[in-house]
């Protein structure tokens, strides 16, 4: 009979699934800091845009 898993393919089986597994991490963590710093950007951009242009108020 032969076998099927043997301790090297278990070793590389686990490392192949810590290796995947830090790289989702990696694309995960990449991907919200890129979207935090748009929306970040976007919101500097508003907050210049509406202190460039002054508002008149006419009161009576």
């Amino acid at each position: 009979m032969e076998q099927l898993f043997t301790v090297e393919h278990l070793v590389s089986l686990s490392m192949l699934i810590i290796v995947l597994g830090g790289g989702v991490l990696i694309i995960y963590t990449a991907t919200k800091e890129i979207f935090h710093m748009i929306s970040i950007d976007e919101l500097e951009d508003e907050t210049q845009d509406s202190q460039s242009s002054p508002k008149s108020y006419s009161g009576s």
